[in-house]
């Protein structure tokens, strides 16, 4: 049923997957704590970031606490 894939690829992915996760939270960090340095990187990760909260919103409340959530 399931394909077997080389164990080499695997670990490879694992490391590659755990790599980029390390970068994402250490561009946000950077964005939260030291301000803006990589500032087209961080505006697509800071959207990304804020997606599960903002779906949240619109699920329980519409658009009832648009304006409040959001700050520029």
């Amino acid at each position: 049923m399931f394909k077997k894939i080389p164990l080499w690829l695997f670990f490879l992915l694992i490391i590659i997957f755990l790599s980029l996760s390390v970068v994402y939270g250490s561009i946000i960090v950077q964005h939260y704590e030291y301000g803006s340095r990589f500032q087209k990187i961080e505006k697509i990760v800071i959207k990304i970031s804020k997606f599960p909260i903002e779906f949240k919103q619109k699920l329980f409340f519409g658009d009832g606490l648009g304006a409040a959530s959001k700050k520029n």
